[in-house]
């Protein structure tokens, strides 16, 4: 976030001038105009304080190629605490996610879907991939792979 203060003051100097002539008009008193404009005082103070002590935070969405290129400091400091990777290599099953659920309604369902249909939530859901993908790495059409998905999600509803 970037502040130019000088810039900034003008514009609230110039707003505020059009305001206390407002107010004037309208029959305010001066105190009570000195009090609005130490309030706005504060509040511009206090966007300024946020400006100077914010720091962008821009993730890149995707790839690891991406993540190198990424020029946030704040990013690079913690980079390690944010991501995280499924470990595909170890010796669990593929539905490995079936066993870490915790809501009752899903632990009871999930086992007793059929093995294609737990592939197809593995797919979308833990790996992300789209239907469309989905369709081909399984050599069927994406109509079909969005219905099963439908009666998947309306089984749980």
């Amino acid at each position: 976030m970037t502040f130019n203060y000088a810039s900034e003051k003008r514009k609230f100097d110039k707003a505020w001038e059009k305001m206390a002539r407002t107010y004037a008009e309208a029959g305010m008193t001066q105190e009570a105009i000195q009090e609005i404009y130490e309030y706005d005082w504060d509040v511009f103070k206090a966007a300024r304080i946020e400006a100077l002590h914010t720091q962008e935070f821009a993730i890149p969405e995707s790839t690891e190629e991406d993540m190198s290129e990424c020029e946030s400091p704040l990013f690079e400091r913690f980079q390690n605490c944010l991501s995280s990777r499924y470990d595909t290599l170890g010796n669990h099953s593929r539905f490995w996610w079936i066993a870490e659920l915790e809501n009752p309604c899903l632990t009871i369902g999930i086992p007793l879907l059929t093995d294609e249909d737990k592939e197809i939530l593995t797919l979308y859901v833990i790996e992300g991939y789209t239907e469309h993908e989905i369709a081909q790495r399984m050599g069927t059409y994406q109509v079909k792979v969005c219905r099963r998905l439908q009666r998947i999600f309306n089984y749980f509803k």
